[in-house]
């Protein structure tokens, strides 16, 4: 029998990195929990989680995102 290959993905896994840069952006890292950012994007743990393993996986993937954008940005103007 074959495995299906479960439901599909109801978020934008992109809306949540920006979503989480705003609440590490405004709140700091140590006052972000993982309950902040479930609130901040309505989104249940486990689906955080099959995205993420941690939250210092989803500060270094915020921060990269706003280091390549910012590179993108820089490199738009010359």
């Amino acid at each position: 029998m074959k495995a299906s290959a479960g439901r599909p993905r109801e978020f934008d896994p992109e809306t949540f990195l920006n979503t989480a840069l705003e609440c590490f952006w405004q709140k700091g890292y140590q006052a972000t929990s993982m309950a902040v950012l479930m609130k901040a994007s309505g989104l249940a743990s486990a689906c955080i989680y099959k995205l993420y393993p941690d939250k210092r996986a989803i500060y270094l993937a915020a921060l990269q995102r706003y280091m390549d954008e910012g590179i993108s940005r820089t490199v738009k103007r010359n």
